[in-house]
């Protein structure tokens, strides 16, 4: 077992029935009567890409409606993940006004700088690369910066980003 912001973690992906996913955030929002404070961290997302890579790899469709949903395990404090499908379209994403969208023309931060074109660049398959943009939470409308962590998983480019 390891520790991650003092939750248990599951260390290996167990797939001989249902999706075991290896971690177990709180599903709580900031600020609510957990006391949480969206202090989510770069190791924090980079657990959260790691998972949903595999969550991919296992049963990409069901995979894509958990990160819409921010299930299982999909969501903590600010973290969450999104996925560009081969068609340049928002395959998954929790905000339903981004999701099923063309990212060439939503993915625009608030400097005006195209970062969803950049990920399509520079994605590559097994690698992780990073991308910083302003980006309000979900819960805002103020752009804060966002550091996003991003890689190819079969024919998807999907992400997991946390504000400063």
């Amino acid at each position: 077992m390891l520790k991650l912001r003092g939750f248990a973690v599951v260390a290996a992906l167990a797939f001989a029935g249902p999706l075991c996913l290896p971690f177990a955030f709180p599903a709580s929002a900031c600020g609510d009567e957990t006391g949480s404070s969206c202090d989510t961290s770069e190791d924090d997302a980079r657990y959260m890409l790691k998972a949903a890579v595999a969550a991919v790899r296992h049963d990409e469709a069901r995979a894509l409606t958990w990160f819409t949903e921010r299930s299982h395990g999909f969501r903590n404090d600010d973290l969450y993940v999104y996925c560009i499908g081969p068609d340049h379209v928002m395959a998954a994403h929790p905000d339903p006004k981004i999701n099923h969208t063309d990212v060439l023309t939503t993915l625009v931060d608030a400097s005006g700088f195209h970062f969803g074109a950049a990920m399509l660049k520079e994605a590559r398959d097994g690698e992780i690369s990073n991308i910083t943009y302003l980006w309000p939470r979900l819960d805002g409308y103020k752009p804060s910066t966002k550091h996003t962590m991003y890689t190819k998983v079969q024919d998807q480019i999907c992400a997991v980003g946390y504000y400063e």
